[in-house]
């Protein structure tokens, strides 16, 4: 956006370039990661991948650092284009992530949403070398698994409502009748916040 771009850049201006990384797919050859420096402050780009409310506070707080030089919303949502650059992506497809974050140079990956985490997003882009903010699949099972942050509950003795799993009809009958009402139902899997 034109807010970013016209940002005023004290002299002098360098660049600071990290070695070649070698790409899959639609690139020949390789790539530097360059990051533009101003006096002895580094000026990153961060990519942050989502298109939630969340996200849109997310990328407003680091439009606000002066360390910030470019930021990119991946898919985003037109409310964020005053703060970032959008860019289409499949945030739940590890290698289409990946290939944005080469495509655009990235210092930085931020991911907001569950179903990225859950699907190895960063798991991906942390074994191809860029630095993410958010937890490994294996951590977020605790969010998108109801039945596994359970029995990591009851491992680490955290106190926790009693649950049953259940994988048919005759099953979860039987856990309603041994539990009694008010019943709590839920399926095990990410629910957006809502379960």
């Amino acid at each position: 956006p034109s807010s970013l771009a016209a940002r005023a850049v004290p002299a002098p201006l360098a660049f600071r370039c990290g070695p070649a990384v070698a790409t899959t797919g639609g690139f020949d050859g390789a790539f530097v990661r360059c990051q533009r420096v101003v006096g002895s402050f580094v000026l990153v780009k961060i990519l942050v991948i989502g298109s939630g409310a969340r996200e849109h506070a997310i990328l407003r707080s680091l439009a606000a650092d002066p360390d910030v030089d470019v930021l990119v919303a991946a898919p985003g949502n037109p409310g964020m284009a005053q703060f970032a650059e959008l860019a289409a992506v499949r945030p739940t497809d590890p290698d289409d992530v990946l290939r944005l974050a080469r495509e655009t140079g990235v210092d930085l990956v931020v991911i907001g949403p569950e179903a990225p985490l859950v699907a190895g997003v960063a798991d991906v882009l942390r074994d191809n070398g860029f630095d993410v903010f958010g937890p490994s699949g294996e951590a977020a099972r605790l969010e998108g698994s109801k039945a596994f942050a359970k029995e990591v509950m009851a491992a680490a003795d955290v106190p926790t409502a009693l649950s049953r799993v259940c994988s048919d009809h005759d099953e979860a009958a039987d856990a309603l009748d041994a539990t009694g009402a008010p019943y709590v139902v839920k399926d095990d899997g990410l629910a957006a916040g809502k379960g």
